[in-house]
C-alpha cells in the first residue's frame, strides 16, 4: 500500500477515536472507569499515533530526514544541558 494513503487512513481513524479518548470527566474516578471500559480504543489510539509518526518520517525526503535528525540531536543535547555544537 502507498505510504501516503496508509498515513491518511490512519489519521482518519485517529480522528474517529479522538472524541472517545479526549473526553473529560469531573473526577479521576469517573475517568478511570471510562478508560477501563474503553481500553481497546485508548490502546488503538496509542498504536496509531506511533505508526503515524513512523510513516511521517519514512515519507520525508533524505534532506528532510537529515534536518529532523539534527533537530532531535540538538534537542537531546539541550535536555542533557550540553552545548549545542
Amino acid at each position: 500500500m502507498d505510504k501516503k494513503l496508509e498515513l491518511q487512513q490512519k489519521q482518519e481513524r485517529m480522528e474517529e477515536l479522538k472524541p472517545i479518548v479526549s473526553k473529560g470527566f469531573p473526577t479521576d474516578e469517573e475517568l478511570d472507569l471510562y478508560i477501563e471500559k474503553n481500553k481497546k480504543y485508548f490502546d488503538e489510539y496509542d498504536i496509531l499515533f506511533k505508526e503515524i509518526q513512523k510513516l511521517k518520517y519514512e515519507i520525508k525526503t533524505p534532506q528532510e530526514k537529515e534536518e529532523y535528525d539534527e533537530y532531535l540531536r540538538k534537542l537531546k543535547l539541550k535536555a542533557e544541558g550540553k552545548p549545542l555544537i
